[in-house]
């Protein structure tokens, strides 16, 4: 019995809420005044800003000093000896 209860009343409230989302759309309401719309000042917009690139920069230049000493290091190391 409770479940049918619980049951009906979800399909109402179902039915019930999509008809209201319906009810709800109207057309837009048409602008009281003609406003004209103007950008905001671009000064600098294409300078790069900030120490990202410098910060890169030092990342790929510690990697490239990196590898050189990997690849040109010396290789040959002193096996171990047992007694």
């Amino acid at each position: 019995m409770r479940s049918s209860l619980l049951a009906a009343v979800a399909a109402a409230s179902l039915i019930s809420a999509s008809s209201a989302a319906v009810a709800q759309t109207a057309a837009p309401a048409a602008p009281a005044a003609s406003v004209e719309r103007t950008g905001a000042s671009v000064e600098g917009g294409s300078e790069l800003q900030g120490t990202t690139l410098w910060v890169a920069a030092a990342v790929a230049l510690a990697l490239l000093v990196w590898g050189l000493i990997e690849l040109l290091g010396d290789d040959e190391e002193e096996a171990p000896v047992s007694p």
